[in-house]
């Protein structure tokens, strides 16, 4: 299976972020600091990749979710631009770089208020030979419906993306058997997960088959904690090879099940090679993720990203702890939040 792993990212002009570096990620990574520091404007930026139709039809769909939206206009970009980069009113633009096994793709995205164009850039270091330059006039409704979308936010509740997602994973038994398995976790009695579109509206949703009831219950029924594990473990399988970014991962779980969903996204990320990014601000969360990566044996591959504020500059900065750094950390009496 081929992964595309990073290891450093650098945005400039992104959101909260004038410049920042994240260095020396590992596979599963924990992003801490305070509210408003930027962690899930972090989590946005890994939504980039080099084709230009994937990173727009992803900012397309974060625009609708974040602004209630059903269409991404134009001018809906700037959402994305440093906020001093918005006041230049004739040209806003960001820039983000991942390095992956001593490569480095570049990614640069402009706007152009004057003509109202879009141009996006993206290269390769060393050689730095362009591979894209396009310009767009409209950040178009539907034009990117199809696009993969690799970020869960804390505010998804029970949408189409569930069926999606799992239309693409039963067709592989394998995969399917899986996951069934892997919900198990909270749903001893769990037997099958099919689709449905039984519905007024035609919309197509999941319906969940136990050992103890004859009838299919549908999976919007169950609880926060279930319907969060469905939505990651379907995401890590859709994105093998990949990255998934999570917003809030202990949003929707009692802490009494902390370390089994740790152990169970952790163990499906690692055996489809999922890089995770995941955010929180919950003493308890961190203590759960501790232990599991333990029980695991997964302490090589897992990092702790602290985001913080100069409080001179107002610049956000980041401190990465490999696991051995964090238990020291924490050992300590530190709050690493």
């Amino acid at each position: 299976m081929e992964t595309r792993h990073i290891d450093t990212i650098r945005l400039t002009n992104f959101k909260r972020f004038e410049n920042l570096e994240v260095r020396e990620l590992g596979q599963f990574n924990l992003i801490v600091g305070d509210n408003n520091v930027g962690k899930t404007s972090l989590l946005e930026a890994l939504l980039c990749e080099k084709e230009v139709s994937v990173t727009l039809g992803r900012f397309a769909e974060l625009v609708k979710q974040r602004k209630f939206k059903s269409k991404s206009l134009f001018q809906d970009l700037a959402y994305f631009m440093n906020v001093k980069m918005r006041a230049n009113k004739e040209v806003k633009t960001f820039n983000i770089e991942y390095i992956t096994n001593s490569i480095a793709t570049n990614i640069s995205l402009s706007i152009i208020d004057i003509d109202k164009k879009v141009i996006f850039d993206s290269f390769r270091h060393p050689d730095s030979a362009k591979i894209i330059n396009e310009h767009f006039d409209l950040f178009a409704e539907n034009y990117y419906s199809q696009v993969d979308y690799p970020l869960i936010l804390i505010t998804q509740g029970h949408g189409f993306d569930f069926a999606n997602d799992y239309s693409s994973i039963q067709s592989n038994r394998n995969y399917k058997v899986k996951l069934i398995e892997n919900l198990k976790s909270l749903v001893p009695d769990l037997e099958n997960i099919e689709l449905s579109v039984a519905n007024f509206e035609n919309i197509p949703f999941l319906i969940v088959y136990t050992k103890h009831q004859d009838e299919a219950i549908p999976l919007a029924f169950y609880g926060d904690g279930t319907l969060k594990l469905f939505r990651i473990l379907s995401k890590i399988t859709r994105f093998a090879g990949q990255r998934l970014m999570i917003d809030e991962i202990d949003a929707g779980i009692h802490y009494t099940r902390y370390k089994t969903f740790w152990k169970v996204i952790l163990q499906a990320a690692k055996e489809n090679q999922v890089q995770l990014f995941m955010t929180t601000h919950n003493e308890e969360c961190i203590k759960y993720y501790r232990e599991a990566i333990e029980e695991l044996q997964f302490e090589a591959e897992a990092r702790v990203v602290a985001l913080a504020e100069n409080p001179k500059t107002k610049e956000v900065f980041s401190t990465t702890f490999n696991f051995k750094q964090f238990e020291e950390v924490v050992d300590a009496g530190n709050d690493i939040r």
